[in-house]
């Protein structure tokens, strides 16, 4: 793997987040939730490393399936559109993903009211509103090392 390249989740990738086939322990799942296209491998290795994986840890969750290097596309020589994403919008999208994924991974169906007011941001602000609810609710489910991660990436989607 690229250490270089950027690391996304597969579907299968997204499946284990929602079902728990490979019964993967929660900082091994705090890393898949983690990887949604927008970092390197390298990056991922030192999250990895930061909480207390082992140093093979992405190449595992690749050996499952779980994640991989997006396909090389081809640069668009297309006009950009009304219809393109801004990168405000990406970020709240990556954010808003992020927060549900890992709120429902540590508190199943508990999570369930904490997921609906999720659902009903609309805007960047809307989720920075949430954050000091989203950190108690991890801190409460997680170790502090797993939870930081998770809060600290959100915090980098939500930072202006």
């Amino acid at each position: 793997m690229d250490s270089g390249a950027a690391m996304v989740r597969t579907a299968a990738g997204n499946d284990e987040i929602k079902e728990r086939r490979f019964k993967l322990n929660p900082k091994q799942r705090a890393l898949l939730i983690l990887i949604d296209g927008s970092r390197t491998a390298a990056f991922h290795r030192e999250q990895a490393r930061r909480l207390g994986l082992p140093a093979d840890a992405l190449d595992q969750l690749q050996g499952l399936g779980l994640v991989g290097e997006p396909e090389t596309a081809a640069p668009s020589t297309a006009e950009p559109t009304a219809g393109a994403v801004s990168e405000s919008v990406r970020r709240f999208m990556a954010a808003r993903q992020l927060m549900n994924d890992a709120v429902v991974d540590a508190l199943g169906l508990r999570a369930f009211f904490f997921t609906l007011k999720i659902e009903r941001t609309g805007n960047l602000d809307d989720l920075r509103g949430l954050l000091p609810e989203y950190t108690r609710q991890l801190r409460r489910a997680h170790g502090p090392e797993v939870a930081d991660e998770l809060i600290g990436r959100a915090g980098q989607l939500l930072a202006e």
